[in-house]
């Protein structure tokens, strides 16, 4: 193992605080972060607040780095009433994509340990994306992908529980390289990534929410966008919002419900909420 980059910052952080890194090479790499952190004592006696302690805690690729709780401990990695003014030290392993990649972790097969979803473009014909997920298996490491017909990421993936079995289902999100949308609904079981639905419609600068609004504990997912044909991109097109919710006794997604409004000279370049 060999040190590619070493950066200090000797700097009191009152928000959030970001640094990008070029990784010229994929890879599995290791990242040490050290900070140290006051408690609200330390602090209401410096008069930098009143009656709170510092609290610092990891995103990577904007997903959160959760650790695992512990006794007399906190969630955030640096916890300054547990530090008191201390340096602690923290590392994250995590496998890194030379070119476009995004992520997310849960446990999406119930056995107690989560997993590290990646999704990558592909770096030279940009002809598919490659949905990965690393699980452990005992003390190794193994990895199931899959590909997906389409150009480009749509951003990082979600992970939510939309057939109400407890488990977090993976929702990857993939463009035509301009502001198409659409989204592909995986599940990870025994080992193996299952597409369980794609939602393929001509969806344009589409919006993807995920809410129980009838109440029945199963999340709709409303797509919120524009319906887009065989028209030019900066044609006007109309508004369409439609509603999909997992069936149990079909294990599919029925649609419930589809709004088409028209408008009148929508721009281009404005997505409307």
């Amino acid at each position: 193992m060999k040190k590619i980059l070493q950066k200090i910052h000797n700097a009191f952080l009152s928000d959030d605080f970001s640094e990008s890194i070029a990784i010229e090479r994929s890879g599995i790499y290791l990242i040490e972060i050290t900070a140290s952190a006051k408690s609200w004592w330390q602090n209401t006696v410096a008069r930098r607040s009143f009656l709170k302690k510092d609290s610092l805690t990891i995103r990577i690729n904007a997903n959160d780095i959760v650790e695992q709780k512990k006794k007399m401990r906190a969630d955030d990695f640096w916890n300054g009433n547990v530090l008191k003014g201390n340096n602690q030290t923290v590392y994250v392993c995590m496998f890194f994509e030379s070119g476009t990649a995004n992520s997310i972790s849960a446990d999406f097969d119930n056995d107690g340990v989560n997993e590290l979803v990646l999704i990558f473009d592909d770096p030279l014909g940009h002809e598919y994306l490659t949905i990965m997920i690393i699980d452990q298996e005992g003390s190794t490491l193994k990895h199931t992908q899959q590909k997906i017909d389409r150009q480009y990421s749509g951003g990082p993936p979600t992970a939510i529980d939309v057939t109400s079995d407890a488990i977090p289902e993976i929702i990857v999100y993939s463009t035509g390289g301009r502001q198409d949308v659409q989204a592909y609904l995986f599940r990870y079981d025994a080992g193996a990534l299952h597409l369980v639905q794609a939602f393929e419609r001509n969806y344009l600068r589409a919006d993807f929410i995920y809410s129980d609004q009838n109440g029945n504990h199963i999340p709709e997912i409303i797509v919120r966008g524009e319906q887009y044909g065989d028209e030019c991109m900066a044609c006007d097109h109309p508004r369409i919002e439609e509603v999909f919710e997992y069936e149990p006794s079909s294990e599919t997604f029925v649609l419930l419900s589809s709004k088409l409004e028209k408008t009148k000279e929508t721009p281009y370049n404005v997505l409307i909420e």
